[in-house]
């Protein structure tokens, strides 16, 4: 909050099961250029839930989304290992990716950064056990900002489900 000097903006579509957050933790963050781009044109980063990212390659819906030319995508719901995955889909031009996957369950939820400059640091997951090995969590640390992007779990189902959503929303508010 802003108490702790820290500004968190969150980009939501469609519903709360995913999305990305935005963490500026430098008083000083350069807002308006804050990945130091050469046009000076601010940031352009772009949310998406693919709901499975092989399928939406194949009807050309991702060379769509790379048009509209974003700086940062962030994918949730990719439903694959990078193993599985085209060089097309792995490396589109320009950009560098950082995929975390399901380990418990192929075809299953999968988070995932494109970027065209690259984080200091990436880091997966939220040091909770079982949200590593969902995939659910990537973060690339830029110099004036963190990056977040995570696919939150869905209550529904079995009761045990809905116990690890509340585990997993306190150990992201903890992370």
């Amino acid at each position: 909050g802003k108490a702790l000097g820290i500004h968190l903006k969150s980009y939501v579509l469609m519903k709360m099961s995913y999305f990305c957050i935005i963490a500026r933790y430098k008083p000083f963050v350069n807002i308006e250029n804050p990945l130091h781009l050469k046009d000076n044109q601010g940031v352009k980063i772009i949310s998406w839930n693919v709901n499975g990212i092989r399928a939406n390659f194949k009807k050309g819906a991702f060379a769509e989304i790379f048009a509209l030319k974003p700086d940062i995508l962030c994918l949730q719901e990719t439903k694959a290992e990078p193993s599985q995955l085209t060089p097309e889909i792995l490396s589109p031009k320009g950009y560098t990716s950082y995929f975390s996957s399901s380990k418990i369950k192929k075809g299953y939820s999968g988070v995932a950064i494109y970027t065209k400059v690259l984080p200091e640091k990436v880091t997966y997951g939220i040091n909770m056990p079982g949200d590593d090995d969902e995939g659910r969590t990537v973060t690339a640390h830029y110099s004036d900002f963190v990056l977040i992007n995570c696919y939150f779990p869905n209550g529904g189902g079995a009761p045990e489900r809905l116990s690890y959503k509340l585990e997993f929303y306190d150990a992201f508010l903890k992370y």
